[in-house]
């Protein structure tokens, strides 16, 4: 895994801009360089300059596109990483920082802000036996943690019964 040998690991996620600041007159400022893990700033009143981070994820263009990083994206790179981390015993934290309105929430939590509407959660813990993405959902970081976690639980326990 990326940043394994680092016990602090920073990412870095862009969104898009909103309505609101569209009709505020408001534009990009930045640019993702993937190839880099950096980010770009430009503006009419500064130079360029390049902040390079473990991760970078821009979720400012179109869901879909080659360089969108969804929900799932940022749990791949980062959440699956904390999960074997804890699992493994060790005391893991994550933590997002940035103005309002910057998508911490968003991206913490994910679109409906807690998760607990979802499917997955409404049948009953059998169906947490399998493997949980949430691919069809817009569940953010740590949902789709808490859904790995205990889905790993049950794993384990039913595992420790049959042996």
């Amino acid at each position: 895994m990326q940043g394994e040998s680092s016990n602090v690991v920073v990412a870095v996620r862009i969104k898009p801009i909103d309505p609101q600041e569209l009709a505020d007159g408001a534009r990009f400022c930045l640019r993702v360089d993937h190839k880099k893990k950096s980010i770009v700033v430009y503006g009419t009143y500064a130079d360029e300059r390049s902040f390079t981070f473990d991760y970078c994820f821009s979720s400012s263009g179109e869901p879909g596109s080659e360089n969108y990083a969804s929900q799932s994206d940022i749990y791949e790179a980062l959440g699956k990483r904390l999960l074997q981390h804890a699992w493994n015993g060790f005391n893991c934290s994550v933590f997002a920082y940035g103005q309002t309105g910057s998508g911490k929430t968003y991206t913490m939590m994910g679109e409906d802000k807690c998760g607990v509407s979802d499917v997955i959660f409404e049948s009953g813990s059998s169906s947490l036996r399998g493997d949980f993405d949430g691919a069809a959902t817009g569940a953010g970081l740590i949902p789709r943690f808490c859904r790995s976690l205990f889905s790993q639980i049950i794993k384990a326990e039913e595992s420790v019964g049959q042996g």
